[in-house]
């Protein structure tokens, strides 16, 4: 089994059924990387108007922070930051059978043994 295949599916079920456990400027910085700028008619840009402050930097400069390595890598280190505050929640449900997560937070099939947990 390609443990690297195992890890993607991991980022993208943390990050896919347990949004609600980022922080604001994940889901922002997230949101951003897989939005295209919006330019107005009068030629401004949508990108350029959030001059919010996050712990005395701007809102814009965090992001670029947290994208620095990559979305590959920050979409990584959000998952395994929500693993290590809230696992109970998040590793709920595990396959009893091979200890790895299912497709989705409310499957009740292990698509990796195919035990099932259906009542």
């Amino acid at each position: 089994m390609n443990d690297n295949k195992y890890d993607l599916h991991v980022t993208n079920y943390v990050l896919d059924g347990f949004e609600h456990l980022m922080t604001d400027i994940e889901i922002y910085a997230l949101k951003k990387s897989m939005t295209f700028s919006i330019e107005h008619e009068d030629g401004s840009n949508e990108d350029n108007v959030v001059t919010t402050l996050v712990k005395g930097k701007s809102l814009e400069s965090k992001v670029q922070e947290l994208l620095a390595d990559g979305m590959k890598s920050f979409r990584f280190k959000t998952a395994r930051r929500i693993l290590n505050e809230h696992e109970s929640e998040v590793l709920q449900n595990q396959c009893n059978q091979c200890h790895r997560l299912p497709r989705t937070s409310k499957a009740k099939q292990c698509n990796w043994c195919g035990n099932s947990w259906r009542e």
